[in-house]
Formats: C-alpha cells, structure tokens, sequence
C-alpha cells in the first residue's frame, strides 16, 4: 500500500503454504478510511484468482448484523468484497450470528476484526473462530480472529 497509509498494510507471501495475505489495520477516519478501501478493492479485484487472504482490523462490517446500530462508515466497501468473489470467512462458518470483537466505552460491540479469502483458497479454509480470552484479559482491546486453512 503506498502513501499515507503504508504502515498499515503489509503483504506476505507464503510460498511453502501455497497463498499470500495481506495484513490490514484500516483507519478510523474517514477520508484516509474511504481513500484505503479503494485500495483494498482494487487489490482484491487484482488478486481474485490468486490463493489469498485480506485480514485484520477493518474498522468495518455489515450495518446492523455487525453492530447493534448503523454507524459504521466504509460499509458499502466491506460489502463489496463479497461481491467481487471473496468469502468473509467468519460469516462462512457463523452466518448471521452476532459476536463482537471490539467494545466501546459504551460498552457497544462490534464486528471489526475479519478475514476475507480468494475463491481460490476457500476449499482449503477449515475453520474460523474468535478468542475472547487476549480482549477479556487486556492483553489487546480486540478479540483475535483465528483462521484455520488446510495443505494445498
């Protein structure tokens, strides 16, 4: 990711695994929020056919099924890689469920923390899940989202 916000994304390739991913901290704010989506989506159209992974914090999810409210800015984006061909993995496993990986000081939950994988890596994604216990224990202020994927 070049520019302001370079920090925030960083790719690895995986090659004795067999796929890529890119690590996202995607920003609060809007304008840098709505300039790294764009982003995301244009790398995501990019890398359809390749075995990949887009992970992290998304600051993002579906409104109203990820949230209690309609707050969530970039909404339309986050809903845009599934119609480019991705697979939010959670959801795959979850479906509608609500589970909150992120608190306010509301004490309002929301859905941040997500994975989305290529058509091509999906027959290989085995399982999806959160732990709670590094949010309870204020290790992190999120819950870690815990992927399984299987051998080539």
């Amino acid at each position: 990711m070049p520019g302001e916000s370079s920090s925030r994304w960083l790719d690895v390739s995986l090659p004795a695994y067999g796929f890529g991913m890119a690590a996202l901290h995607i920003p609060l704010d809007a304008g840098p929020k709505q300039r790294f989506w764009a982003e995301v989506l244009k790398a995501a159209a990019d890398r359809i056919n390749d075995p990949f992974l887009f992970i992290g914090d998304l600051n993002t999810g579906l409104r109203s099924i990820d949230e209690t409210g309609r707050t969530f800015l970039c909404a339309s984006e986050f809903e845009r890689m599934t119609a480019l061909g991705w697979t939010d993995t959670w959801r795959r496993f979850h479906g509608a469920e609500f589970e909150p990986t992120w608190i306010s000081s509301k004490n309002n939950g929301f859905r941040l923390d997500h994975a989305f994988v290529s058509p091509a890596l999906l027959d290989r994604l085995i399982a999806c899940d959160y732990s709670h216990r590094e949010r309870e224990s204020k290790l992190s202020d999120h819950s870690m989202l815990v992927l399984e994927i299987g051998p080539r």
